[in-house]
């Protein structure tokens, strides 16, 4: 009997637009990993695959809004249920989307985050923010969070602006990231140097405790001419679980 997987891909794609050449690359490169689910950050709403359903994060996120724009999306082959972008008082805006989708394994919960990096609204946007302050309290908000899905398998995936384990950050700063992922008994299963990458990635995949990888690799951020497609190295991972809930 052949257990079964379901593919997520999760690339920050540097708002790439399917007018370029380097979005159609990105987007043929996505589509032909067929994946079941995908979180695309920094991404404009039209740049997931036609067929689908797609949830995303509020496009206000603190800077010049720009129609199509959104720091989180999340497509899905099925329909998305009880999804909401709801974000802790704490938490700053436009980063966050979550939803329950149906998979090859069941229902799983999906929480697509980007959070913000270090220099997040210092010298641009709003300008009145210390270096890692957004970091820190986007972090505090989603501490807030993440125990409530205990009911369905959970996926964590996005641009944590982090590598795991941390590289040239401040300790207190990766800190609160281990500290989260640790309470809620969650693995980083894009941590290290993944096949396929130049360097440990800061686009990550987590999964809840009763699902595992079966695969894990990277994209790569240029092809294999050299040509740039983005500022970041993509994830992909084949998921099963550990034992099956029954969906709700």
């Amino acid at each position: 009997m052949t257990t079964p997987t379901l593919r997520l891909v999760n690339w920050n794609v540097e708002w790439a637009t399917l007018r370029s050449r380097r979005g159609k690359i990105l987007r043929q490169t996505i589509e032909a990993l067929a994946p079941d689910i995908l979180c695309i950050t920094e991404g404009y709403t039209n740049f997931p695959p036609d067929s689908g359903h797609l949830i995303t994060s509020q496009a206000d996120y603190g800077y010049p809004i720009k129609a199509g724009r959104r720091k989180v999306l999340l497509w899905s082959k099925r329909p998305w249920r009880r999804a909401t972008v709801a974000e802790e008082a704490k938490m700053p805006s436009g980063r966050y989307v979550e939803g329950v989708t149906e998979t090859p394994l069941g229902d799983v919960r999906v929480v697509g985050v980007c959070i913000p990096w270090r220099h997040a609204h210092v010298s641009t946007g709003r300008r009145n923010r210390a270096v890692w302050e957004d970091h820190l309290r986007y972090l505090a908000g989603l501490k807030t969070r993440i125990p409530r899905f205990a009911d369905l398998p959970l996926i964590l995936t996005g641009d944590f602006n982090q590598r795991i384990p941390p590289a040239r950050i401040p300790e207190r700063v990766s800190k609160e990231l281990l500290a989260l992922i640790e309470a809620n008994s969650l693995t980083v299963v894009t941590s290290g140097l993944l096949p396929g990458a130049n360097h440990p990635t800061v686009d990550h995949i987590v999964l809840s405790s009763d699902l595992s990888a079966a695969r894990v690799w990277a994209l790569p951020a240029t092809t294999p001419d050299g040509r740039h497609l983005s500022d970041h190295e993509g994830v992909a991972a084949d998921i099963s679980t550990n034992f099956f809930r029954r969906g709700t």
